[in-house]
């Protein structure tokens, strides 16, 4: 699976179109701590658009149902991820500003499509 990153940025890299978002086909795994992939990058080596996607990613896989678990709440899901803030996961301020001005639009959302597909 950790090889995905790579993949993705080698098939989009003759796509001119996609040339501006390579960096982060490639690094939205990454971890400020150094702890992710493919190259193990930290904190500033990582493009700030591909943190911000790291956190929607994390994000959206704590909010949707899986196998092995239940979805988490939108304020369960951030404090989850305000702990991995703390390891030094992402940069705290970009953390913040999405925690702030995007869940709650991105709640509203949720609570909308379950209306429309509601889970079971």
């Amino acid at each position: 699976i950790k090889g995905h990153c790579v993949l993705g940025e080698r098939l989009c890299r003759p796509v001119m179109a996609l040339q501006p978002v390579l960096p982060l086909i490639r690094h939205h795994h990454e971890r400020g701590d150094g702890s992710g992939y493919p190259d193990g990058l930290v904190a500033a080596q990582i493009p700030r658009l591909a943190q911000l996607f790291s956190i929607v990613d994390v994000y959206d896989s704590l909010r949707t149902w899986r196998p092995y678990r239940p979805r988490l709440s939108d304020w369960q899901a951030v404090e989850v991820m305000r702990g991995e803030v703390r390891r030094g996961f992402w940069d705290k301020e970009i953390f913040e500003v999405f925690a702030r001005d995007v869940v709650p639009i991105l709640s509203d959302h949720l609570k909308a499509s379950e209306v429309l597909w509601p889970e079971g």
